[in-house]
């Protein structure tokens, strides 16, 4: 240590005064425990220390009260039982409010049908100079995919393909809608979308021969006027 770090202690040393000299009297059972070491008492007296005594220092350390934190304590401490409850009450939940929405679309849907118009023919042969024995219904449905179908009662034609056509109401216009196979007892096809089956309300079943003339060839065996059923 240098020399002037020791003149400042002592320097220090001389300013303390008796004034701060604080004596503080041990309790009496501290004198007690060291008179019966030095008498050769392996264990020394205890004296219970008395409340009343300002002096007596307790020697026992009381720890803090623990804090709890109540909602981290209901969140990840919870039972199980009540996490189950909670667990099923949210499917519950969950479960009414898809069959709430269920009901109610099925409750929205009735009398919301859309509406369909439906035209009925009957196909045959009367009046038409080519000879044909079988006959054919003809269904109209006038919906958001409008269809035309035709049900044949009687074998059609084997040799020469038969053409589908409609006339407007003074069969001055016609529309082809396409070749039904040989053989078939059914056949349907959409149906145009910018025609009217009022106006046009005649379905003409011809037989043409395949010479590549788009046109009418002339040889209707079956014909039937569509109805408003």
């Amino acid at each position: 240590m240098a020399e002037h770090e020791l003149d400042g202690w002592a320097e220090l040393g001389r300013t303390v005064s008796d004034d701060d000299r604080v004596r503080h009297t041990p309790p009496p059972r501290v004198w007690e425990d060291i008179a019966a070491t030095i008498a050769g008492d392996d264990e020394p007296q205890i004296v219970a220390p008395d409340e009343n005594d300002p002096e007596v220092v307790s020697d026992e350390v009381v720890p803090p009260e623990a804090v709890i934190d109540l909602n981290a304590e209901r969140q990840h401490r919870a039972p199980a039982e009540i996490r189950r409850k909670r667990r099923n009450l949210l499917l519950a939940g969950a479960a009414s409010v898809l069959v709430f929405l269920i009901g109610l679309s099925l409750l929205t849907g009735i009398g919301n049908e859309p509406d369909i118009t439906t035209f009925v023919a009957d196909v045959n042969n009367a009046e038409l100079p080519e000879e044909f024995e079988g006959t054919a219904t003809a269904i109209v449905a006038i919906d958001d995919a409008p269809m035309l179908e035709i049900e044949f009662s009687g074998d059609l034609p084997n040799n020469d393909p038969v053409e589908v056509w409609l006339f407007n109401a003074d069969m001055t216009e016609m529309r082809s809608l396409g070749i039904v196979p040989p053989g078939a007892s059914e056949w349907s096809t959409d149906w145009p979308s910018d025609l009217d089956p009022a106006a046009y309300p005649t379905v003409d079943l011809s037989i043409e021969p395949a010479n590549g003339d788009p046109a009418h060839g002339g040889r209707s065996i079956l014909r039937g006027q569509l109805i408003l059923s």
